[in-house]
């Protein structure tokens, strides 16, 4: 059984390298998951990028949080979708799962990439106002579709377990 947590919490701006007060924070633990392997910051987009490595599966799930300011939220919006698009020459299909939750405020989308593509599972999560997290899985192996099948499906069960897990703190 498969034990996972996800938690985003305020970062405290005395808290190094992280200047934003509001920037949040993602936790995670799996059975597999070695954890959070490398947190960057970057200060003048103000996003956050995490990765979780799965050594036994041999593969990673790329998270980036980025702040969301001024007109920003269109322009992730497209690159969220310009970057799944770039499997499409590969890809045999590329299935759309819109994720919508009103209580939590999280609307998101899950792509699955069937195929022997580079990336099998791409994401985006958003408040729409001020938070946006993208997130990808890629493994350490040359794509072959039927090999890799039943580690994707793993990770993308986690994937899911982040889009319905996330919250957002108050800013």
């Amino acid at each position: 059984m498969l034990s996972y947590s996800i938690h985003l919490t305020r970062i405290k701006p005395s808290l190094k390298p992280f200047h934003e007060p509001s920037l949040v924070r993602l936790a995670a633990a799996s059975s597999h998951c070695s954890s959070v392997l490398k947190v960057t910051n970057s200060g003048k987009n103000q996003s956050v990028a995490i990765n979780m490595s799965y050594p036994l599966l041999k593969g990673t799930i790329y998270l980036t949080y980025k702040r969301i300011t001024n007109l920003d939220l269109n322009r992730y919006l497209i690159d969220a979708k310009n970057i799944t698009q770039k499997h499409a020459q590969k890809a045999d299909a590329i299935i759309e799962q819109p994720y919508m939750d009103n209580v939590k405020n999280v609307y998101g989308m899950l792509y699955e990439i069937d195929g022997n593509v580079a990336s099998q599972s791409q994401f985006y999560v958003t408040d729409s106002l001020h938070h946006f997290v993208t997130g990808s899985v890629y493994f350490f192996a040359k794509p072959n579709y039927d090999s890799i099948l039943p580690a994707a499906n793993y990770l993308k069960k986690d994937i899911q377990h982040i889009m319905e897990t996330i919250t957002w703190n108050s800013d």
